[in-house]
């Protein structure tokens, strides 16, 4: 019990409360019943001694028998006994009937003090008295005046007589008044206390909506500034975390990326360099069929023209990889763009039986670099063309839709596996795993288009359609930049 009050603080202060206003509550009691007769008597006392000094004085002015009178009002009047003695010690009460004749028939005469009729001894407690002369009398008699703490006593009594209705009143409404008093103080502090056990756990949504304006109040606003303070402060690290989290990521992936294109080249290099030495070897030495040296100098031509092409398109990736790389735009017709390239494949074309179809729009201007634009529609168109069967149908659309322009080439009789359509726009990625130059190219090209189309905000895709293979570049329309510039 002592330890589950030390360690809940509503249940303390209840108990502390509860303690107090039960102690308060019997202490003023017995108080009260302690200097009540105290304080009355001495009340009395006081009255009784000014108004009993008056009457002396009002006796001074009055003969014996005059005074019987003034006796028994004043008697009645502070409900006291009133007793006189003269210098003899002889006591004189008021008589209790009439049935005297002489100068005495007011009062009664007697020598035996135990003969007065007085009250009880815990019935008179004050008593006071003052000596004065009658009219026309020379003896000296003492005015004697008795007070009664009846009535004092009774209340007492009675007071003692509830005492455990008044103990089990103040009982019921101490503990109301704690349980009252405990939850108004208690229940913000412990609210504080839950949200600041949520905040040690990092949990910042809790706030404290108690809008009382004392130091408690205080207190409680203070906290909701702070767990606002330190949840932008967890959020704003959170943030920068996870934004050096992804740098981090792409820096591994730029790495791998890096390492796996080096190893990419170094193997597509390695190949004719290693056809290249060894057929000037041959051709060194006069072995065998390589006794015919310009047949296979003009093969090691071919080679070395492939490695040209290849370090030429290693190049250009590199260049365009650069962060600093510098994309010189300018305005130029696609349309008129994607003729000249069909133009310089024709021949290509025409080798391998293969027709044109074109519809191609005029006059669809758009942004960026007619070099490179014309490199990337190069690859694609020599790509459809090399990837087609014999006698395949090139179908190639340039038109406006919505807010692009968009770029269509399609290749029949032709399909690229699902899953090989995420990777052709990976770096020496081939659909042909074998690699060999008479089946493919280096894999760069589909990787340089899609370098050229990222850095002119154009989006580049490859999918399957029912005629066949489908590339498609969408150029966002510039039409309102093409009159600022007019």
């Amino acid at each position: 019990m002592i330890k589950a009050i030390k360690s809940n603080l509503s249940l303390k202060v209840f108990m502390i409360t509860f303690v107090l206003l039960m102690s308060a509550s019997m202490l003023t009691y017995l108080f009260i019943s302690w200097t009540m007769p105290i304080t009355y008597k001495a009340a009395q006392s006081e009255v009784l001694s000014a108004d009993a000094e008056a009457l002396a004085a009002a006796l001074n002015q009055h003969t014996l028998e005059e005074s019987a009178q003034l006796l028994e009002e004043f008697s009645q009047r502070h409900s006291v006994e009133v007793q006189l003695s003269d210098n003899q010690g002889n006591l004189l009460t008021p008589a209790k009937d009439k049935t005297f004749d002489s100068k005495y028939n007011a009062f009664l005469l007697t020598d035996d003090l135990e003969s007065i009729d007085i009250a009880p001894s815990d019935e008179i407690d004050t008593a006071v008295g003052f000596s004065f002369t009658f009219k026309g009398d020379s003896t000296t008699y003492t005015l004697i005046a008795k007070g009664s703490m009846k009535a004092v006593n009774q209340a007492v009594e009675a007071l003692k007589k509830t005492w455990p209705w008044l103990v089990l009143s103040v009982f019921i409404i101490s503990i109301l008044s704690s349980w009252f008093y405990s939850r108004y103080l208690t229940r913000p502090i412990v609210q504080i206390s839950a949200i600041a056990r949520k905040m040690s756990e990092l949990e910042f949504d809790w706030r404290c909506d108690d809008k009382r304006r004392d130091e408690i109040g205080s207190l409680g606003g203070s906290l909701n500034e702070l767990s606002e303070r330190l949840s932008e402060a967890m959020n704003e690290l959170k943030r920068t975390n996870q934004a050096l989290q992804a740098d981090i990521n792409r820096e591994r992936e730029l790495e791998e990326q890096r390492l796996a294109f080096f190893t990419a080249v170094s193997h597509e290099l390695k190949t004719p360099l290693t056809v290249l030495k060894g057929q000037l070897e041959g051709m060194s030495d006069g072995i065998g069929v390589y006794a015919d040296r310009d047949k296979y100098l003009r093969r090691s031509l071919r080679v070395v023209n492939r490695m040209e092409e290849l370090v030429a398109q290693i190049v250009a990736v590199s260049k365009m990889e650069k962060n600093d790389f510098d994309l010189q735009k300018d305005h130029f017709d696609l349309g008129l763009l994607c003729r000249e390239c069909i133009e310089a494949c024709h021949e290509l074309a025409l080798s391998r039986h293969d027709q044109w179809e074109c519809v191609i729009e005029k006059e669809l201007m758009v942004v960026g670099n007619r070099a490179l634009m014309e490199k990337a529609l190069d690859n694609i168109l020599c790509n459809a063309i090399v990837y087609s069967p014999m006698h395949a149908k090139i179908t190639v659309c340039v038109y406006q839709k919505e807010h692009f322009i968009n770029f269509e080439c399609t290749n029949s009789d032709t399909e690229i596996s699902a899953a090989s359509l995420p990777h052709l726009f990976e770096a020496f990625y081939r659909v042909e795993q074998s690699r060999s130059r008479s089946s493919g190219g280096s894999g760069l090209g589909l990787y340089l288009v899609k370098l050229i189309a990222d850095a002119h905000h154009a989006q580049a895709a490859i999918q399957n359609t029912a005629k066949g293979v489908c590339f498609t570049l969408s150029f966002p329309l510039i039409m309102n930049e093409l009159k600022q510039d007019q």
